[in-house]
């Protein structure tokens, strides 16, 4: 059968065109495996040429890596965590010195082919060949050399070859700096964390029950400890008595806000107070001593200089009303200040009169001057705060306050309803999810939280977890109110010359500081009756309880509470690893220019076919030093050269009695070890030993 049929046949034949198709197809795959494999073979030889100054830099590539990866995970974590014999930066410092040696062995062997490549690309001074191989031996040659080579690197064949040796020379002298900037990128720093097996506290009150105590039928008298504490607050406003101290077993601790800037909030009382100069009359010029508050107290007689009370109708006119303000409808009662005063005047010219903003007391009353009169509510709220203990004090500031309203959802025995606010936002779950009036029936419940309904002052009811509810109880409420009603009583201070800056309120004594030597001002009436409320709260806090607690249901009974508390996380100071990650940015830049250079040295080298003689000294030996008519030689590789050195003995001769200079070969190594003499050898030119070699080999 003809070919071309034979052809056509197994080309009509399925069969046989498909397992053609598949043997053409694995010949490919052959053909395609043979030349990878070909391909790294050779790769495989050409990197086993320069396999320890490729390995080593290698090498120093993932020492380096680790350390920045082993710095990067211990940063800022606690000095006690590394548990190692060895500490951190002596070990950085060791791995350092390795990465080190890796550079300079591979920038050595670097600087030492570049003297090859030096002398292949053109002729130059022989004095280069010595300049570059001390450069290669240290950085005290490489200091060296430069000079000399940045003189060069403009002329014609030596800007690239001159450049590639400048910038390896220059990072032998700059590797000095590879420890100092690692251990500088290593430090111990005082950091914070949180203890675990510690807790902090700060004392709040979800539900005051009341440190009181029944003295006849509906009669009710708060704890004299309560009583002190609004006297100091009065008498000693700079008193730290009465302040609350939070629990912190060291230096600082924290407390959770998740967020909305609260970390605690407690029941307590506030204060709002009204400027009623408006509403002082005269005087006038039937009664020029005369300045009444209307209708009454008059401060007429020269020695009274303030009035204080609880009564609105004596104070102000018969049409005051409280002010339509929802605390002031749920308050305690008002207390109500007129009090002479020269905070706002200044001495006249001739320096016998005042000039003061009120003109007329001013020119009537003399001795009298300008005046302050104000009107303060105290009502029951809820205070918010956000407070932490930082280098052992503690720091408490009030965010936002909140009207208790008296709430018949609450509903009390015969005294009626407790007073109730819902602190907003308020986080009843540490998912930390907040919640305000428009989703607080939405708490997921659990078994241990109990729920009540609640009256908002936006006039809303809504129940809510009692976590987020804060109360006062008003048997307590009714308690607090008599005695403000006696700690302020109506009564006039008087003043005459002889008493100094103080004024006699006679039983009432606690009010004197309230005149501050005739500079009392709306602001300084404000702040007393602002600290009264802080020391007023701080006290409930002391004595109230948590949202679900239920000591009893007597209302006759005086109920103590231990004091409830919103628990912290505990600031310990320690001592931490800090890792700048910057300082490594010079380890890492000399790592890898020191890689770059190697490769390109590598590639470059391959490309121009300069012998890979790299640091040995052997080729001098061997080959000599040459002239055009020397005959030509075959050339060893450096394994080569070593097995042949190996045999061969020499001796140098330092020319004494007039003998030769240079290198003498004694002879092959195996006729030293039969018992030659090795000095009755002659002495030889450099460049007569390679012919010895060369006879010893055809032999």
């Amino acid at each position: 059968m003809p070919v071309a049929d034979v052809v056509t046949a197994a080309t009509d034949n399925p069969k046989q065109g498909k397992v053609g198709r598949i043997q053409t197809a694995v010949s490919s795959c052959r053909s395609l495996f043979r030349s990878f494999t070909g391909r790294l073979k050779r790769l495989w030889s050409f990197l086993k040429l320069w396999g320890l100054e490729f390995g080593g830099m290698v090498l120093g590539l993932a020492l380096l890596a680790y350390i920045v990866g082993l710095l990067t995970s211990f940063n800022g974590r606690e000095a006690s965590e590394w548990t190692h014999p060895i500490n951190l930066s002596t070990l950085a410092s060791i791995l350092v010195t390795i990465i080190r040696l890796c550079l300079l062995y591979a920038l050595s062997v670097i600087i030492s082919q570049l003297k090859w490549m030096w002398f292949t690309r053109d002729s130059r001074p022989l004095i280069d060949l010595s300049a570059i191989d001390e450069a290669s031996r240290g950085p005290l040659g490489c200091l060296f050399l430069v000079p000399n080579l940045i003189r060069r690197i403009h002329k014609p064949g030596c800007r690239l070859l001159g450049s590639v040796a400048t910038v390896a020379a220059l990072v032998v002298i700059v590797s000095f700096g590879l420890d100092p900037f690692t251990q500088q990128a290593i430090s111990n720093k005082a950091c914070d964390r949180v203890s675990t097996d510690l807790i902090s506290a700060i004392p709040v009150a979800s539900y005051v029950y009341g440190d009181y105590y029944r003295t006849g039928a509906g009669l009710f008298e708060v704890s004299t400890s309560m009583k002190a504490a609004m006297i100091r607050a009065l008498t000693d406003p700079e008193s730290r008595d009465f302040e609350v101290r939070s629990v912190c077993p060291t230096r600082n601790c924290e407390f959770p806000d998740y967020g909305t800037g609260i970390t605690h909030a407690s029941i307590g009382v506030c204060s709002k107070c009204t400027d009623r100069k408006r509403d002082v009359r005269g005087p006038d010029k039937e009664h020029e001593r005369n300045i009444t508050l209307i209708t009454d107290p008059r401060l007429g007689n020269r020695s009274d200089t303030i009035w204080i009370g609880t009564e609105a109708e004596s104070f102000l006119s018969t049409t005051y009303t409280k002010a339509p303000d929802s605390q002031l409808r749920n308050s305690f009662g008002p207390v109500h200040v007129l009090a002479v005063s020269h905070a706002h005047c200044t001495v006249n010219s001739t320096g016998d009169g005042l000039i003061c903003p009120n003109y007329n007391v001013a020119n009537y009353i003399r001795e009298v001057g300008d005046f302050a009169a104000v009107s303060c509510e105290l009502y029951p709220c809820l205070r918010a705060y956000n407070g932490a203990v930082r280098d052992g004090v503690f720091e408490e500031k009030l965010v936002s306050t909140t009207v208790a309203i008296s709430d018949n959802n609450q509903y009390v025995a015969t005294f009626g309803p407790n007073y109730t606010a819902l602190l907003q936002p308020c986080v009843p779950n540490p998912d930390g999810i907040w919640y305000t009036e428009a989703n607080i029936s939405s708490v997921p419940r659990s078994p241990d939280q109990s729920w009540a309904p609640v009256l908002l002052p936006s006039g809303a009811n809504v129940t809510a977890p009692n976590t987020c509810l804060y109360k006062l109880r008003p048997y307590y409420a009714e308690a607090m109110k008599a005695y403000f009603e006696e700690l302020f009583r109506s009564k006039a201070c008087t003043y005459n010359g002889r008493q100094g800056a103080a004024v006699l309120c006679r039983d009432a004594w606690w009010l004197a500081p309230l005149y501050r030597n005739k500079s009392a001002t709306v602001e300084t009436l404000s702040e007393a009756m602002d600290n009264l409320t802080v020391a007023i709260t701080n006290q409930l806090r002391l004595t109230g309880f948590g949202p679900d607690e239920t000591p009893s249901t007597d209302p006759y009974t005086a109920w103590r509470g231990a004091g409830h508390t919103v628990k912290g996380s505990v600031v310990r100071e320690t001592t931490c690893i800090s890792f700048d990650w910057r300082w490594l940015i010079f380890p890492c830049a000399l790592v890898v220019i020191t890689m770059g250079l190697l490769v390109w040295t590598m590639v470059t080298n391959h490309k121009r076919g300069v012998p890979l003689w790299k640091r040995s000294e052997l080729p001098l030996v061997l080959y000599g030093f040459k002239t055009k008519e020397d005959p030509e030689v075959v050339g060893l590789r450096i394994g080569e050269m070593e097995k042949r050195s190996e045999k061969m003995i020499a001796k140098c001769e330092t020319g004494k009695d007039g003998g030769p200079i240079g290198l003498t070969r004694v002879d092959d190594l195996r006729d030293c070890l039969d018992g030659n003499d090795p000095d009755s050898g002659e002495a030889l030119p450099m460049n007569s030993l390679l012919a010895r070699a060369e006879e010893g080999r055809r032999d």
